[in-house]
């Protein structure tokens, strides 16, 4: 076999194998949704994530429970800390969560931080957050496993 032969067979198996380790490393996930109602779908995420029969796998970087403070700055700034941990912000957006501002905030600011954001419906008939009209966003109508998954790995 020519040098030239294995130099290039030698550099496509390195590109393989980064392309690999690539799509197998854990993302970093903000999940931003509004009430109890869409905190079940999160929990259903984390339980893909550790059911072996699943390719899921991500670092909850989300907030989870309420910051405890009045202090709305110290708020928006422990949820930034999360944001800026993130590489995708995945908003659940179930029947009010278009009218939230909290969650039109932390959009707005995961825009700022120009962070990959997914928007997951649970219903295709629910409105999207209004921070996000007019912007090119990944859409999902329907909370559909393959389809979540296949866009979170596209991150």
């Amino acid at each position: 076999m020519s040098s030239k032969l294995k130099y290039f067979l030698s550099i496509i198996g390195i590109s393989l194998t980064s392309y690999y380790l690539y799509r197998k490393r854990k993302r970093k996930i903000f999940v931003s949704y509004h009430s109890k109602k869409e905190a079940k779908y999160k929990n259903i995420l984390k339980a893909w994530q550790k059911n072996s029969n699943f390719d899921l796998d991500f670092h909850d970087k989300s907030v989870g429970i309420s910051i405890n403070t009045n202090n709305e700055s110290r708020i928006k700034a422990g949820i930034t800390k999360k944001l800026n941990e993130s590489n995708l912000v995945l908003c659940i957006v179930g029947k009010e969560t278009h009218k939230r501002p909290m969650v039109n905030w932390e959009l707005q600011k995961a825009k700022e931080l120009q962070k990959k954001i997914l928007i997951v419906k649970t219903n295709s008939k629910y409105k999207s957050p209004t921070c996000l009209l007019n912007s090119n966003f990944i859409i999902l109508n329907s909370f559909k496993k393959e389809e979540i998954i296949k866009e979170i790995y596209k991150s």
